[in-house]
């Protein structure tokens, strides 16, 4: 993936105050992910859990190289946001499946909104925003399928297959 080159305005600031913001969530779903695949007391989900950590960490590396390829200094793999992917997995740890689904998508949806409004407001640099509003649109779709009793991962690969070889 070629970025484009870094300027120096306040909108530019933003840009990576958000990218920033992007990166560290995708750190805390690793993290979150992480702990369910291991700590899930329902195995036959080891396969979805691993395509979401697969998104997260795909996603995670794009920013990385981002951020890099922008000079912007920042914390790799910050461990505070690990702490708290971990400790929020911990919260849910227990539900059952169909009430773990139903306490994640509303708590996905407003970030997947988010993202959708930071790719649409772009002005500069759309394609990092565009790879960031995808990847929680595929988040959020792929758990509304796993809600209706359908395969979500099939979504999650798309992603992956998309974004791959950047």
């Amino acid at each position: 993936m070629t970025f484009e080159q870094p300027n120096n305005d306040e909108t530019y600031s933003e840009t990576i105050d958000k990218v920033l913001q992007a990166y560290n969530g995708e750190i805390y779903g690793i993290a979150f992910f992480e702990y369910f695949i291991t700590h899930y007391p329902h195995p036959s989900n080891t396969q979805f859990w691993q395509k979401l950590i697969d998104i997260e960490m795909l996603t995670a590396n794009i920013l990385h190289k981002w951020l890099v390829s922008a000079n912007v200094e920042f914390e790799i793999n910050p461990e505070s946001m690990q702490l708290k992917g971990q400790l929020e997995a911990k919260k849910w740890i227990n539900l059952p499946w169909s009430e773990l689904i139903e306490t994640l998508l509303p708590w996905i949806a407003p970030y997947e909104h988010l993202y959708c409004e930071w790719e649409d407001s772009a002005q500069k640099d759309r394609q990092i925003f565009t790879v960031i509003a995808e990847h929680e649109t595929a988040l959020y779709h792929s758990w509304q399928r796993e809600q209706r009793g359908e395969n979500g991962i099939e979504l999650l690969d798309a992603f992956i297959n998309r974004y791959a070889k950047f």
